[in-house]
């Protein structure tokens, strides 16, 4: 069958190193578009800092964010499911991650919060060219104080640790939680409620809009990603990918440096995949 939806996730596949959707991948999701095919995003960012995607392609429809926490129509501005973290076991959480040397962000009501000290410190953890996705994060002088304020759940928390040694040993204190837990390619752990991820809201959305797994192709990079490829009918990893997702993807496209999205979508209008899935 031909391929009627693309599920793209974002860092590492359709930006590339510096933050920045180039002009061939973004014509190319437009063309994808105007062919008819839905074009999706399903990453673990949220609205706030999916919005520059969604500005350079507004025929986007759909936003799988958080890691597969929420399904929102983003032209309707309306989230259509949440699948979130509940509060007291977000809290359980942080105090876990506040032992370590992080740069911890919450996700919750589309926004993204990270404390006042921890972000000071920005390029201990990340490298300077992606810090204009932190432009459109909220700054709080407490984490901790927030989550004790608030009553609602939080849709996810992404930490990016010092170093490796603290990442596994803050794996093994959040392993007996009732969470999801990946990481998305830094020396990092994302968290989630237990039935959030990409493969299982991606086909909450093509349920939604009766589409078959056959007629799904997804492409990413990351461990995270590894969900929406298995269950999709074609699965493609970036050239830049980890060799784990390379292997389970039944297509490897060249890097986010050379707009392997838009290869991808080229072939994808070809015809090159239908009858793959």
């Amino acid at each position: 069958m031909a391929i009627r939806l693309l599920s793209v996730d974002v860092d590492g596949t359709i930006t590339n190193g510096r933050n920045q959707v180039t002009q061939a991948t973004a014509d190319a999701l437009r063309r994808a578009a105007a062919a008819g095919v839905i074009v999706t995003l399903n990453t673990g960012r949220n609205l706030c800092e999916s919005q520059m995607v969604l500005d350079r392609v507004p025929e986007i429809r759909y936003l799988m964010g958080c890691t597969g926490a929420f399904l929102m129509d983003v032209q309707q501005h309306e989230r259509l499911s949440n699948h979130t973290l509940d509060i007291v076991t977000a809290r359980q959480v942080n105090a876990i991650f506040r032992k370590y040397d992080t740069l911890i962000g919450i996700f919750y009501d589309d926004l993204v919060c990270n404390q006042a000290d921890e972000i000071g410190q920005f390029t201990r953890f990340y490298p300077a060219e992606i810090k204009s996705v932190f432009d459109t994060h909220t700054v709080v002088p407490s984490l901790t104080q927030t989550l004790a304020a608030r009553e609602g759940g939080v849709d996810k928390f992404y930490v990016v640790f010092a170093d490796a040694a603290a990442q596994q040993a803050a794996l093994r204190e959040i392993e007996p939680l009732p969470v999801f837990v990946t990481s998305a390619g830094f020396i990092d752990i994302e968290v989630m409620a237990q039935d959030a991820n990409k493969g299982a809201i991606l086909l909450e959305l093509a349920e939604r809009l009766h589409i078959r797994t056959d007629e799904i192709l997804a492409i990413g990079d990351s461990e995270n990603d590894v969900a929406m490829l298995q269950t999709a009918g074609v699965g493609v990893a970036m050239g830049n990918a980890k060799e784990h997702v390379r292997e389970i993807a039944d297509v490897v496209a060249p890097d986010n440096e050379h707009d392997g999205v838009a290869w991808t979508v080229e072939r994808v209008l070809r015809g090159d995949f239908d009858g793959i899935g």
